[in-house]
């Protein structure tokens, strides 16, 4: 009897269980379909869920441009010294353009140096703001690689 009794008692707690996951995990799903159907690239779902998921209120919404991101960070960037960030102790130096005419040269005051591009598309770049805190790069960031089909050709800043 008491075996019976014990074998029942998990089998609810198992049937709860499953109960109270399954409709977050269908809710999660059917809240990605509709950020597909409204048009979001596949690499803004996952992060987009998690932030849903936190806050159900919060229902997001694309903005189509029609801009092509390598196309925006090239208008962006011209004249390219014109993209100022400031010269901090605990940024890395690919944060700064390394071009002959920018390197080590302040645009304005003396902490403002020209962006080097790749901070340019981390800033343009909205992934890099799915979290609750405005980002910045992290410590120890490194340049990274654009999207395929997102490089601007003979750029080397």
């Amino acid at each position: 009897m008491i075996k019976k009794t014990i074998s029942l008692f998990l089998a609810i707690c198992l049937l709860m269980t499953t109960l109270t996951i399954l409709p977050t995990t269908a809710f999660a799903k059917s809240y990605a379909d509709q950020l597909r159907d409204k048009g979001f690239p596949e690499s803004y779902i996952s992060k987009l869920v998690s932030l849903h998921n936190k806050y159900p209120k919060w229902d997001f919404q694309p903005l189509k441009t029609g801009l092509n991101f390598t196309a925006a960070v090239k208008a962006e960037r011209s004249p390219h010294s014109k993209q100022l960030i400031e010269r901090q102790s605990s940024l890395s130096a690919a944060y700064y353009c390394s071009c002959a005419s920018c390197k080590n040269k302040p645009q304005e005051g003396s902490s403002w140096y020209s962006a080097s591009q790749n901070a340019v598309m981390h800033y343009m770049d909205p992934r890099n703001f799915f979290d609750e805190i405005p980002s910045r790069p992290k410590p120890g960031w490194r340049p990274f690689s654009p999207p395929p089909g997102c490089t601007i050709p003979g750029s080397t800043t």
